[in-house]
């Protein structure tokens, strides 16, 4: 978490970066890391205009559960 009390995580999301959420998340980023204000990567992902923010999100988190 930064200075901004966010996660570089949760700032793409909120700018609206899809390619650089997934890139952060190859990277190992961790989607449930929670800003000072209680918000995580999901929590941003369901505000208006981030369905492409969502779908990496839910891809990444399918791809962790398989064996």
């Amino acid at each position: 978490v930064g200075p901004a009390g966010k996660s570089v995580l949760v700032s793409a999301a909120i700018a609206n970066l899809p390619y650089v959420v997934e890139m952060l998340l190859e990277y190992g980023a961790d989607p449930n890391l929670k800003s000072q204000h209680g918000w995580d990567a999901f929590s941003i992902a369901r505000w208006p205009q981030r369905t492409e923010v969502k779908k990496v999100l839910d891809s990444h988190t399918k791809s962790q559960k398989l064996p």
